[in-house]
């Protein structure tokens, strides 16, 4: 079965939400069938424009989102919050009629969950306050901060930091693996002195 891509300049990992403003037709359309038919939609990090013709052999990390609420804006378009539910293969994209893109995706399998090392602790603590910060939906999370899994994908979401470095991470099957990327990507960003100390 082929899902619909909605390429974005941003990552979301397996239960991270996602609220999005909906206006291009492709993708009111879009929206409006995944809601009918309950199907999810793949979010990723692909170049619209390039030739997927002559991509066939290559192969995208995305991730599959549901929509879980929608309402109309106060400046009368839709919004909808997405949530995560898993990490993809991209193969195989085409572009329908009305531009909005097409793939097969196949499942990536999680690696069993790891315990958050110490170094980690208080930057989990910290998560939970960026999520109160930053308001609805992201205030009304679970909250995980023992799992490294978790703290490493919100991490990854919620830190503004170069989208090649987001890509990789995603692509990272391993918790503790994500983190260390993780750990050497923020001390490149300073946040180790401007944000707190991860050593």
């Amino acid at each position: 079965m082929q899902h619909p891509l909605f390429p974005l300049n941003l990552v979301v990992f397996p239960e991270g939400l996602l609220p999005l403003r909906i206006f291009e037709p492709r993708y009111l359309d879009m929206v409006r069938d995944c809601a009918k038919s309950q199907r999810e939609f793949i979010v990723c990090n692909l170049d619209e424009n390039q030739n997927f013709d002559k991509a066939v052999s290559q192969y995208w990390i995305g991730t599959g989102c549901e929509i879980i609420d929608f309402e109309t804006l106060p400046d009368g378009l839709l919004g909808i919050t997405a949530r995560g539910t898993r990490r993809v293969k991209i193969s195989q994209v085409v572009r329908s009629d009305n531009q909005l893109l097409n793939a097969q995706v196949e499942t990536i399998a999680e690696e069993q969950d790891q315990d958050l090392p110490d170094e980690f602790l208080e930057w989990s603590k910290m998560i939970p306050l960026i999520m109160q910060k930053m308001g609805s939906p992201f205030d009304n999370q679970d909250i995980k901060p023992e799992s490294a899994q978790w703290v490493a994908a919100r991490l990854t979401e919620l830190l503004p930091f170069d989208l090649k470095h987001k890509q990789r991470i995603l692509e990272i099957d391993y918790p503790h693996i994500r983190l260390e990327y993780l750990k050497d990507v923020l001390k490149e960003a300073d946040y180790y002195t401007s944000k707190g100390n991860l050593s």
